[in-house]
């Protein structure tokens, strides 16, 4: 059994997914429960990745659809960014879900969080978002040389 899952980590379930988060390590064990074709019973499959780097988390952070949507709101709004209740009305987000999605955001540090007053504004970190856009193109079109089938055989 994986050690995020025996040291009774943090826990997530969306649909037939079930990803579990150990603080300590960051290693995020997703179990996948899909029903057999040709028997009955479960198949569990187990996977582990590791969201060590930074890109790694934001890029979890944004393979949501809710924070997905947060984040292109708020680049829309720019260096001044949006009132929590503000990205509530536009998006039609509950309360606390959208404190949830901000607060994985903030965390894989994409967002910004300033306290103005008695509100928070949330705004892009737009030198991460750079970062984030110049690792994912920076060996764009470079060339990758693949062997084929018969040279590998």
């Amino acid at each position: 059994m994986d050690r995020a899952i025996r040291e009774g980590s943090r826990e997530a379930v969306s649909g037939d997914m079930k990803s579990r988060i150990d603080p300590r390590t960051g290693t995020i064990t997703a179990l996948l429960r899909k029903k057999h074709l040709y028997k009955t019973g479960n198949i569990v499959f187990y996977l582990t990745m590791s969201a060590s780097t930074s890109n790694a988390r934001a890029l979890a952070a944004l393979g949501h659809d809710a924070r997905l949507s947060i984040f292109r709101l708020l680049v829309r709004a720019g260096e001044e960014g949006l009132r929590v209740s503000d990205i509530g009305e536009h998006l039609g987000l509950a309360p606390s879900t959208l404190a949830h999605h901000l607060s994985a955001l903030v965390d894989a540090g994409l967002v910004v969080q300033d306290k103005r007053g008695r509100e928070v504004f949330n705004r892009v970190d737009f030198p991460a978002m750079r970062r984030l856009v110049g690792f994912l193109t920076s060996e764009c079109c470079s060339g990758v040389t693949v062997s084929s089938a018969e040279d590998a055989a």
